[in-house]
């Protein structure tokens, strides 16, 4: 696995998210979450301008269920 992946899944699984809305797309590059929205082409489009798409770790806010 990619170490800039391996680190943002770890920020991932111990980071609350609870300031963000449901339903919306996160893109997590290392430790921080560098694009967010409700559509992800665009998410993505911003995210790629501050880190390669390879290393992104990309995931949908659920606040109802569990992510693993």
């Amino acid at each position: 696995m990619n170490v800039s992946i391996e680190k943002g899944f770890e920020y991932f699984l111990k980071e609350d998210f609870t300031g963000y809305r449901d339903g919306e797309w996160m893109a997590i590059y290392k430790d921080k979450v560098i694009s967010h929205g409700t559509h992800l082409k665009s998410v993505m489009e911003k995210a790629k301008k501050t880190a390669p798409l390879s290393k992104i770790l990309l995931s949908k806010v659920k606040k109802t269920a569990s992510y693993l």
